[in-house]
This record gives structure tokens, sequence and C-alpha cells, in this order.
């Protein structure tokens, strides 16, 4: 069964968490332009391994496929909008590597388990040049 983080609706804050065998930090803080919760995660060192993200469901918010092999999926349990919701109506939910296909939809509760299906870095591709 995935572990539930625990939350704060209070809007900037920073936990530090072992998920299996990764201890990480998670910054939350919500973006009044995007009217949404936003996560980054870091190591215990910190240093970035996501920055950013929009805390929506249905998909694993670790994107990359390295990091959802090797430190498994972040999902939520619903969008953490408006403020408030954070911790409340919207939980994270942490799944161990593997543990997230070999579930039966049935047992996550309310959920939303769809697969994410697309390739971020052929949609998005690395910069080879930076930014002026």
């Amino acid at each position: 069964m995935p572990l539930q983080i625990p939350m704060s609706p209070l809007g900037d804050r920073k936990i530090i968490v072992t998920l299996g065998t990764n201890t990480l930090q998670l910054r939350t803080y919500f973006n009044s332009v995007s009217q949404y919760y936003c996560l980054d995660v870091l190591t215990e060192l910190d240093e970035p391994i996501v920055l950013g993200i929009t805390l929506k469901s249905p998909f694993n918010l670790f994107a990359r496929q390295e990091l959802t092999n090797t430190i498994g999926q972040l999902r939520m349990s619903a969008n953490a909008t408006p403020f408030g919701t954070l911790g409340q109506t919207a939980q994270l939910l942490w799944f161990a590597p593997g543990e997230f296909e070999s579930l039966d939809f049935d047992e996550i509760g309310d959920v939303t388990t769809l697969p994410l299906t697309y390739d971020f870095d052929a949609l998005f591709p690395p910069r080879r040049q930076p930014l002026t």
C-alpha cells in the first residue's frame, strides 16, 4: 500500500522524509499565479532532483523513468487547488519502485491511477545552449 506523506495546507514548508532507502527534502509552496501548490525534491545535501512540480493528479510526479526506478512514484490523491487543500483533500502518496504497477487499482481508493504515457525527454529535449 502507498505511504501517505504528511503535508500542511499552510503554504511554504520543508520536510525531510525517508522513502525506501532515500532520504529526501520535500519543499512545498503555493504559486499564486497558477493557483496550485508546487513541490521541490532535493537530496539531503540540498542537491535538486526535481524543482517546481505542480501537485496535480493523476500523474506520477517523477516523470523521468530513472527516478521512478530508484525512488518510486509520487502521486496526488487529488489536485492541490485551491489554497488550503494540501494535506486535507489533496494527499501526497509515495509508491515504492514497482509497487504501483503491481497494485490492484481497487486497493488504492480515490487515487486516480492513469499511467503516464508521454516521453518527456522526447517532448522537451535538454537545452544545449544557455538561455540568454
